[in-house]
C-alpha cells in the first residue's frame, strides 16, 4: 500500500513538472508522456504514445540523436543536447533536452527519459545579438583608427577592431586593456 501510494504521488509530481518530460523503451517508442509534454508538442499521450521519438524530429532527425540514444542505452550516464525540435502542427522550435537512462529496480537499462524545455526565445535572441554585433563589427572594421570593447570590470578586451589589429597584433585575446594600450603608448 506505500508503494502504491509513493508511485501515485510520483506521478502526480511529474504531471505537475511544466518540463515536457517522457520515456522511450530501448526500441526508442515513446512509453510515458506527462502534461508538460503535450503542451510543448501538441500530442495527447493517446496520439503519441507507442510511436517512434523521432516523429519529434525535424526529418532527418541527424545522426546525433540516434548515437546518442543508443549511447545511454549502452550505460553512459546522461546527455544534454540543444537541437530543433518538431510540433505536431508542424512548427520547428529550438530544445534543450536531457536525457538519462531509464533502470529498473536491478539497475538494468529499461530505456531512455527525456526532459526538454522551450528555449526558443534565447536563441532566437542569442541570434539578434550575434547580427547586431556582425553589423557593429563591419562599421568599426571599416574605420581607420582603433576601436576596442574591454569588460569594465575586469578590464579583458573583449573587442579590438582590424585597424587595432594592425597597430598591436593579434596576441590581444585574454588580456588587459591597458597592458595592451600601454605597450602601444610606449
Amino acid at each position: 500500500k506505500q508503494v502504491e501510494a509513493l508511485l501515485r504521488q510520483q506521478a502526480q509530481l511529474l504531471e505537475q513538472v511544466r518540463e515536457a518530460v517522457f520515456t522511450t523503451d530501448p526500441d526508442h517508442l515513446v512509453t510515458s508522456w506527462n502534461r508538460g509534454a503535450q503542451q510543448l508538442f501538441g500530442y495527447s499521450p493517446d496520439e503519441i504514445l507507442g510511436s517512434p521519438v523521432f516523429q519529434l524530429f525535424p526529418e532527418p532527425p541527424g545522426e546525433d540523436i540516434p548515437a546518442t540514444l543508443d549511447r545511454l542505452l549502452e550505460g553512459e550516464t546522461e546527455a544534454v543536447l540543444e537541437i530543433r525540435l518538431l510540433r505536431q502542427s508542424g512548427m520547428v522550435f529550438f530544445g534543450q533536452i536531457s536525457l538519462s537512462p531509464l533502470r529498473d529496480d536491478g539497475g538494468a537499462v529499461q530505456g531512455v527519459v527525456f526532459s526538454i524545455r522551450d528555449i526558443t526565445e534565447s536563441k532566437e535572441a542569442e541570434q539578434a545579438l550575434r547580427s547586431q554585433f556582425d553589423q557593429v563589427s563591419t562599421i568599426f572594421d571599416a574605420l581607420d583608427a582603433l576601436v576596442y570593447v574591454a569588460d569594465l570590470e575586469t578590464h579583458d578586451l573583449l573587442y579590438i577592431n582590424q585597424s587595432g589589429e594592425a597597430l598591436m597584433g593579434r596576441n590581444w585575446p585574454g588580456r588587459k586593456c591597458y597592458e595592451v594600450l600601454q605597450k602601444d603608448m610606449a
